[in-house]
């Protein structure tokens, strides 16, 4: 018997290394009621307000009768997720993490492996080779 899948809604938010590190854990994230998607960005992100220390762009979800506790706890790190878009999960996403987070109860972290690199309108790419 299938379980119903959960109604999500996400928002972005932009994390410094220590930030990020307290929100990726795991009993703060269940007291919290949130799950993450989290992706690391290059270490020459200066243009996004983040000096040289590494920072992460994060999906934070979570279900929308959970958005007071879940303010909450990232307002505890100085972060206000209220401030971004707030998204709604489709629930027959083709996105597979996001497939995962609808039809589970458990709060998940997802970290890409990959870094990733910010651009202003006005730069280019860097050549990875």
């Amino acid at each position: 018997r299938m379980r119903p899948k959960r109604t999500l809604v996400k928002r972005t938010v932009l994390l410094t290394a220590a930030q990020a590190e307290r929100h990726m854990d795991g009993a703060f994230m269940e007291e919290g009621r949130y799950s993450l998607q989290v992706f690391p960005l290059d270490g020459s992100i200066g243009a996004a307000g983040m000096d040289e220390d590494p920072a992460f762009v994060c999906w934070v979800y979570y279900e929308p009768r959970d958005e007071a506790i879940v303010a909450r706890a990232w307002k505890s790190s100085a972060v206000d997720i209220l401030e971004s878009e707030r998204e709604v999960v489709d629930p027959e996403t083709t996105i597979v993490n996001e497939q995962t987070l609808v039809e589970t109860r458990e709060q998940v972290c997802f970290f890409s492996a990959f870094q990733w690199e910010v651009l202003r309108e006005d730069h280019r790419q860097k050549e990875h080779r």
